[in-house]
């Protein structure tokens, strides 16, 4: 039975992200995956890193949580809305200090090269963005994506990493049925990921 974390990085719970949070536990559930729900907005942590990687101080209950959920999960979600090209600060935040050095990784003395630790857990981003998809891959080049799909995620040994993205959510062209279509995609991404 696979184990799946669902983390949402939106610092509402009521909104799009969370409806798309609920449709993939939905259909991770359904086929028999063990899955956890984690609200970024609920855990205290210091989210703006004022703290210094060199001598940072003992993490956050919640954050030691999670990385003890982190370590019992076989594949981690992460949804989340883009915003200005990349994630929430919420979600930003919680990775730069959840992902710490001896944790998620460690540099190798004397050479070039890093130890991955979280090797053999796979993941999938959900993210939305308000704008067409044009003006976030043409453009833009998907910053956000790229950062948490290969500078975080990756760079720990967590892959693959699938995405789903949903782009033009804020479009005047963008209709209620689209956006329930949006949904069941969610719950399709959860089917399959629990396999």
């Amino acid at each position: 039975m696979k184990k799946i974390l669902v983390i949402l990085g939106h610092p509402r719970v009521k909104s799009y992200c969370g409806a798309l949070a609920d449709a993939y536990i939905r259909g991770a559930k359904r086929n028999k995956a063990t899955v956890r729900y984690v609200k970024l907005i609920d855990l205290e942590f210091d989210a703006i890193g004022a703290h210094d990687y060199r001598g940072a101080p003992a993490l956050e209950s919640d954050l030691q949580k999670m990385q003890k959920l982190i370590l019992w999960a076989d594949h981690l979600v992460l949804v989340y809305p883009t915003w200005w090209g990349g994630p929430p600060a919420l979600l930003k935040g919680f990775l730069d200090r959840v992902l710490t050095s001896g944790f998620a990784f460690r540099y190798r003395r004397g050479g070039w090269g890093w130890h991955r630790y979280l090797k053999g857990r796979s993941a999938r981003l959900i993210t939305t963005t308000g704008g067409p998809w044009a003006l976030n891959h043409i453009i833009y080049r998907v910053p956000g994506i790229k950062m948490i799909q290969w500078a975080a995620l990756w760079f720990v040994g967590i892959s693959p990493t699938r995405v789903t993205e949903i782009t033009s959510l804020n479009t005047p062209w963008t209709s209620h049925h689209k956006k329930v279509k949006w949904i069941l995609k969610a719950e399709r991404a959860g089917e399959r990921d629990a396999r």
